[in-house]
């Protein structure tokens, strides 16, 4: 029989252990589907072990093309990034791109290696899925939005999924009919499944995620580190007074943890900080939470797929359309909604209440039913 080799593209080596889960959990679904599929992982991170220049000088390039127009940095940028990959997809049957925040501009190199990898993968005749990505916004007038969107038209691209935002992507990026578009669940929605990981009922702690401070100004939202920093306070005050056991963590970003100094000064304490390594690592401590407070979006996700009741703090508005997707939208707070007994009472309901089992089953169905479809198309 033989052997499809498909190249799995994304931030699956990423600090950020979320990104990790996403990759681990579309593979699992891949092969669950199709056995005899080849997975090869390709990290956008680590993209420069194959440039063709050194990187300091691909950067002076820049900076200098920068001075003359940024137009001709980003395509030059593109252009490197097709140089890196050139002959890499050659023998690959399929290219999908793992999930996660995708389709953006505004910040990463995403709309770079999205646009060098299908020009690529054209050349290859190699089709192009998107697993449930994130689409974060558009810009008629960005260049970098643009370039990005003629490649997703490309007639090599079969199939896309989005996790949030259907109705942006079909609005504001694909033009061409013939690519199929679907709004599903994320893969990690199965991330239980792919560690063998139950939910543990052994102690009734807590779980606290942090976020760097910074992260709500960055997305437009007007809370100084002060006021991130206090709001946590709050919530662990809350949490003391009602007898609660409580333990911080993060999903492995050092920029995370950031807080935790700020933090110990306004509750006059050390606090234990937990940050998991690796991604099993993240979704068996999860697993051990009665609950779970957290920023993160996969924080959010695992403890869904292990069905551990949650509260999200919404800086960005995937982390709103989760709440919704799931039929959950009273337990995501946005900014000004924070205030810590309210998140806590809600928290506490969310304890008892659990979730809805056929909804459950059926959202989670969605992720599995649209890799299948794409797998079938290899």
């Amino acid at each position: 029989m033989t052997i499809k080799k498909l190249a799995l593209l994304g931030y699956t080596h990423d600090t950020n252990l979320g990104d990790q889960v996403i990759a681990d959990s579309a593979e699992y679904l891949i092969k669950r589907h199709d056995s005899n599929i080849k997975v090869e992982r390709f990290d956008l991170n680590y993209s420069n072990e194959f440039n063709t220049f050194k990187k300091l000088k691909r950067k002076s390039i820049n900076k200098l093309l920068s001075k003359i127009s940024p137009n001709l940095s980003f395509k030059y940028k593109v252009g490197c990034y097709k140089r890196d990959y050139r002959n890499k997809l050659d023998d690959n049957s399929a290219v999908m791109f793992a999930g996660g925040g995708m389709i953006k501009f505004k910040y990463q190199d995403c709309w770079a290696h999205i646009s060098a990898l299908i020009d690529t993968a054209e050349k290859s005749e190699c089709p192009v899925f998107f697993n449930a990505v994130g689409v974060e916004g558009v810009d008629e007038n960005d260049f970098k939005c643009q370039l990005m969107k003629q490649s997703l038209n490309r007639d090599v691209v079969k199939m896309i999924t989005t996790r949030d935002d259907l109705s942006l992507l079909q609005s504001g990026y694909i033009e061409n009919k013939d690519i199929e578009t679907a709004q599903v669940a994320d893969s990690a929605v199965f991330c239980s499944e792919v560690y063998g990981i139950r939910r543990k009922k052994v102690r009734e702690v807590v779980g606290v995620g942090l976020v760097r401070p910074s992260i709500f100004k960055d997305n437009g939202i007007s809370l100084c580190k002060d006021e991130v920093v206090n709001i946590y306070a709050a919530i662990l005050k809350e949490l003391e007074q009602r007898g609660a056991t409580y333990q911080l963590f993060t999903n492995g970003l050092k920029g995370d943890a950031i807080i935790l100094s700020d933090l110990e000064k306004v509750m006059g304490k050390r606090l234990n900080l937990v940050e998991p390594k690796t991604p099993k690592e993240l979704v068996a401590l999860i697993s051990s939470f009665q609950a779970t407070i957290a920023a993160r979006l996969h924080a959010c996700i695992i403890s869904y797929s292990l069905k551990v009741p949650f509260v999200g703090l919404v800086w960005n508005n995937k982390l709103k359309m989760f709440g919704d997707c799931i039929g959950y939208s009273e337990r995501m707070f946005e900014s000004h909604q924070f205030e810590a007994k309210l998140i806590v009472e809600r928290l506490l309901s969310a304890a008892s209440e659990g979730y809805e089992p056929v909804r459950y089953d059926a959202y989670r169905q969605t992720i599995d039913s649209s890799i299948n479809k794409m797998v079938s198309m290899v």
